[in-house]
């Protein structure tokens, strides 16, 4: 069963999406390449972290994997 948190999750990789997408296409204003490269992590670790709480299985590790790349960048 999903819990409430995980749309709230997914709601944040979504927005985490846009910024980036919003913030790369401003690129010629300082310092938006770098709030790009951050919302790309905050989206990846977001939605890393919504898959893992979705599937179950061996392909959880992955997820945790991937979400702790998205923490890195």
């Amino acid at each position: 069963m999903l819990s409430p948190i995980t749309g709230v999750v997914f709601g944040a990789a979504v927005v985490g999406t846009g910024l980036a997408a919003i913030s790369f296409r401003t690129r010629r204003i300082p310092g938006t390449r770098w709030f790009a490269l951050m919302m790309v992590g905050v989206a990846l670790w977001a939605g890393a972290a919504g898959m893992q709480s979705v599937v179950d299985g061996d392909v959880v590790p992955t997820w945790h994997a991937a979400m702790y790349v998205g923490v890195v960048v």
